[in-house]
């Protein structure tokens, strides 16, 4: 017997993951830079990944949920642009956040991640 969850449909899951989103990009992109400064450039990368995130995970399904890498894309990006604006400063925190949420995306589409990693873990018991 599925859970509660297990009856909503796939797209609503999407589309709720991706409004939470939206919802939250005031906060992730003060997160990622300072909010004074680069208030427009923020609003603009963080709405941009978010809508991008979403056309993705449909023109390039994931083996799993695609609500899970929508999501997955909303975390790596918050931690990484916060991670590159804590140890760069300035505009920093925009590409770290793009590109931490590009290689989730990149990596869970299509299983690119899986097949990269095998490919490393069998180069690595070649040797």
């Amino acid at each position: 017997m599925p859970g509660w969850a297990g009856r909503i449909p796939a797209h609503l899951k999407v589309a709720f993951v991706f409004l939470i989103w939206i919802s939250l990009v005031r906060e992730q992109s003060s997160l990622i830079v300072d909010w004074r400064l680069y208030y427009a450039q923020a609003l603009v990368a963080s709405s941009a990944l978010a809508v991008m995130s979403v056309i993705v995970v449909y023109l390039h399904p994931p083996r799993t949920a695609r609500w899970r890498t929508v999501a997955w894309a909303f975390l790596a990006s918050s931690a990484g642009g916060a991670l590159a604006y804590a140890a760069l400063g300035g505009r920093a925190g925009l590409l770290g956040a793009l590109l931490c949420g590009a290689l989730v995306l990149w990596a869970r589409g299509e299983e690119r991640g899986r097949r990269t990693y095998r490919r490393l873990r069998a180069r690595r018991t070649e040797s």
